[in-house]
Formats: structure tokens, sequence, C-alpha cells
């Protein structure tokens, strides 16, 4: 009979053999090992318990493992005992292997695709974009932006007018009013 962290092998009864990394045996007398479950690990030989490790976050397992493997870059994990790697969806990006979280793309900028590693996409003039963004939005009818890389558009003063998406604003003709927005 093998004693715990051990079994015999239904194929060679004659020894007893150490339960493998990433497996334990719990009980005496086993004649296979138990797998540690997926999002954990088992990194000693003769192991006796069920109790694996925990893959701390930014890494994960897959059922058996006798070690986590770090979430690659473009994808993280935000707790502990992953079995997998969430992927960094649009508006976000995970620049590094390892991460417990995905970074927003910062105002004035976007991401446009899921599992990107960098926010390399900046925002065009007449466009903005907040935080976490994965594309850039028209500036609204009544406000422009002439840069690039905008977090807000500015409001067009009195007596001019611009539509979505404007650079600049246009100074109503002499003699005739027009709200910001509509250039009738």
């Amino acid at each position: 009979v093998s004693p715990k962290g051990s079994y015999v092998s239904l194929a060679d009864r004659s020894e007893s053999l150490p339960a493998p990394r990433g497996s334990y045996c719990d009980k005496t007398g086993m004649t296979a090992p138990i797998l540690t479950p997926a999002g954990y690990y088992t990194s000693d030989k003769s192991a006796t318990s069920g109790t694996a490790t925990p893959c701390p976050a930014g890494t994960f397992s897959g059922i058996g493992a006798s070690m986590c493997t770090k979430c690659p870059a473009g994808q993280f994990s935000a707790t502990a005992a992953s079995s997998k790697c969430a992927l960094a969806q649009p508006g976000y990006y995970v620049a590094a292997a390892g991460a417990s979280a995905a970074t927003p793309a910062p105002a004035g900028m976007y991401v446009p695709a899921e599992m990107s590693t960098s926010v390399s996409d900046i925002c065009a003039v007449g466009k903005f974009s907040v935080t976490g963004q994965s594309t850039c939005t028209p500036c609204p009818a009544g406000s422009f932006n002439a840069a690039t890389k905008a977090a807000v558009c500015s409001p067009c003063g009195g007596g001019s007018y611009a539509p979505s998406g404007s650079t600049a604003c246009t100074v109503a003709p002499a003699g005739t009013y027009v709200d910001s927005t509509d250039p009738r």
C-alpha cells in the first residue's frame, strides 16, 4: 500500500511512485494522483494535500500545473486562482506580461482593438476623447478643436458657428444672427 504523497501504478504494482508536481495523493493506497485544479499549482513532488497554492493575480494555470504562467502582454488576470487571462478590451491596453489590470487609454488618445499592448493612436484635429475610449468623437456642433490629442473641444464664441467635427469656428456675416450650432 502506498503512503500519502505517493501512489502505486495499476500497470506496475511493485513500487510506490511519488505524486508528480502539479498533483497530489491525499490518502494511502491511491492508484493515481489527483491533478491540481486550474488556477492553482502544486510545485512539490509527493504532495499529500489537496490544498494547492492559488496563482496570484496577473498569472494563470491549467489543470495539473506545477507553476503559474504570467498573463502575456495584452491580457491580464484581476484575481487570484485564475484559469485563464482576460483580453484587454478596446479603449484599454496591457503593456507588459503579468498584469493584474488593463490600463485605460489616456484622454486625447484611443485604443481601437482588443488585446492591445500599447496606446499609440491620437485623436486628430476636430475630434476628442476622454479616458478609456476605443475611438475619438467629433467635436459637437458649436465647438471646435484645432489641436491633436485633445481631451475636450472649445465652444464657439457669440456670432460664430461650427458644424460637428470642426477645427475652427466661422464668424457669421455682418448683420446676420446665428446660434453657434446652425449656420443658417
